[in-house]
C-alpha cells in the first residue's frame, strides 16, 4: 500500500515540474529577442511620425545591432546602418560633448562664519555697553 502512494506522488511531480517546464518555454518563446522588442517599438513611434528617421544601435549581451528605422516609399522600414568605427585600443571612447558653459547642478555651500565671531561680539560689547540696553523704540 505504501508503494502505491509514493509511485502515485512521484508520478504527481514528474507531472507538475513537465508542466512547469512546459510553462516556461511558451513564456520564452513569446517572448522575442530584446533586439526585436526594441525595433517593434521604434517602428510604432517612426509610423506615427512621418517626418521622422532613427538611427539606432542595439546591444543585447556582447552582440551588437545597428538599424536605420525610416519611412521609404510610404512605408516604415528597417535596415541596417552603417556601423560607425569603433574606438582603437588605449583610446577612451568619445564623451557626450558638453558646453563650455556648464553649471553645476548644486550650489557651492557658503563660507562657515570665522571661528573668532564670538570673541568680535564680546569685544564689540565691550566697547558699547548701551548694546545689551533696552530698546528706546519700546512705547
Amino acid at each position: 500500500m505504501r508503494g502505491e502512494l509514493d509511485d502515485a506522488l512521484a508520478r504527481m511531480e514528474r507531472r507538475e515540474a513537465l508542466q512547469r517546464r512546459r510553462a516556461q518555454e511558451a513564456a520564452a518563446a513569446q517572448a522575442g529577442s530584446p533586439v526585436d522588442e526594441v525595433t517593434e517599438a521604434v517602428q510604432r513611434v517612426v509610423a506615427e511620425h512621418p517626418s521622422l528617421a532613427v538611427t539606432m544601435w542595439v546591444a543585447d549581451g556582447p552582440k551588437i545591432s545597428a538599424m536605420h528605422v525610416a519611412w521609404v516609399d510610404g512605408t516604415v522600414t528597417v535596415r541596417p546602418a552603417a556601423e560607425p568605427a569603433l574606438p582603437t585600443a588605449g583610446q577612451p571612447p568619445h564623451s557626450w560633448p558638453m558646453s563650455v558653459k556648464t553649471v553645476p547642478s548644486w550650489a557651492a555651500p557658503e563660507d562657515p562664519p570665522a571661528p573668532d565671531a564670538a570673541a568680535r561680539l564680546a569685544d564689540l560689547i565691550r566697547r558699547d555697553p548701551s548694546l545689551l540696553g533696552p530698546d528706546d523704540h519700546q512705547p
